[in-house]
């Protein structure tokens, strides 16, 4: 017969098998959080961005898109002059001429168009005469545009009713809006006086020289070495 100490020992290990062992039916919290952990990373962590939502037409805010009262002061432009033509009055616009933007130059007509060039003064010998007298306007037409207006000076012997006709019409338009057209029958130029009260022009904010060097720009003939000399010596 086994003895009461050695039934005691017996079951004291067989209670310590069954707490060591857990049974299949057992539950084993750990293993569920590793299982959690792996199915949770970082990424599936974070959360789902949301789609935009897109505002029906019937709700857009027209007040967003309105125009200001004073956008005329918010955008300051300045329009820079980088061309003035040289040229005589178009003779179907109106124009007018400036009272004191004029001067009398030489200038030397050149090549197939009769480019217009100033010759200063210092040398003039060397153009053999081909330089001629001419005065220099400003002018504006009613659409704005500037020019100057090269005037052939009347000579003083035997004056061409041309270049008379072609004063009186500047001497016309510094008063008042002007027309003229050339009428080859009469060998002068016709002045045409504008019917209605026209407003005074709007003249450059530019000082007269800086409109005569972009007028003239790259046609000034000031030195015996210019281009145009070379040419007419047969240097080049």
């Amino acid at each position: 017969m086994t003895s009461k100490a050695q039934t005691e020992q017996k079951k004291l290990t067989i209670g310590d098998e069954s707490s060591a062992e857990p049974s299949q039916g057992s539950h084993d919290p750990s293993g569920e959080q590793e299982m959690l952990e792996e199915h949770t990373g970082p990424e599936s962590q974070q959360p789902e961005s949301k789609p935009e939502v897109e505002t029906p037409d019937d709700e857009f805010d027209l007040e967003s898109i309105r125009m200001t009262q004073d956008y005329g002061k918010q955008i300051i432009v300045k329009k820079l002059l980088t061309t003035v033509p040289v040229r005589k009055p178009n003779k179907t616009q109106f124009f007018r001429t400036h009272p004191e933007y004029r001067m009398d130059v030489h200038l030397l007509k050149y090549g197939e168009t009769d480019e217009l060039y100033v010759v200063k003064p210092g040398v003039l010998a060397a153009v053999f005469e081909l330089a001629k007298p001419y005065r220099l306007v400003l002018g504006v037409d009613r659409l704005g545009t500037v020019f100057i207006w090269p005037l052939a000076i009347p000579d003083e012997e035997r004056p061409m009713d041309w270049h008379k006709s072609a004063m009186e019409a500047d001497f016309e338009a510094q008063k008042g809006w002007i027309r003229m057209a050339s009428n080859q029958a009469l060998g002068a130029y016709e002045i045409f006086k504008a019917v209605g009260e026209l407003s005074e022009p709007d003249w450059p904010l530019e000082p007269w020289n800086k409109l005569v060097g972009v007028g003239f720009r790259q046609k000034i003939i000031d030195t015996p070495e210019h281009i145009i000399i070379q040419k007419l010596q047969g240097l080049m």
